[in-house]
């Protein structure tokens, strides 16, 4: 596993942060919900952090369901994902 120094992090935050953009769009919100949820899971777990372990997987889990919804894709959740998984101390 690569270590996780700061341009990793920055990397997370700009992949998370285009994805909250093209859910702005119009139609595309539900793709990029199931395309940047597995996009950012990979991207994780290349990182060497397993999101799928702990208080890390009910983060994702809501994340995914919240950008599911309609109506709630405006919600910055890749963003606040992202920020929620990095900042919990632990096993990587």
């Amino acid at each position: 596993m690569i270590p996780l120094n700061r341009n990793r992090k920055i990397a997370l935050f700009a992949v998370a942060a285009f994805f909250d953009l093209l859910s702005f769009v119009p139609g595309l919100s539900e793709i990029t919900s199931i395309l940047g949820q597995i996009v950012m899971g990979c991207l994780f777990f290349v990182s060497g952090i397993n999101v799928f372990q702990g208080k890390r997987s009910v983060v994702y889990v809501v994340s995914t369901l919240v950008e599911a919804l309609p109506f709630t894709s405006f919600l910055p959740m890749f963003l606040i994902e992202t920020a929620v998984i990095l900042s919990r101390p632990g096993k990587r």
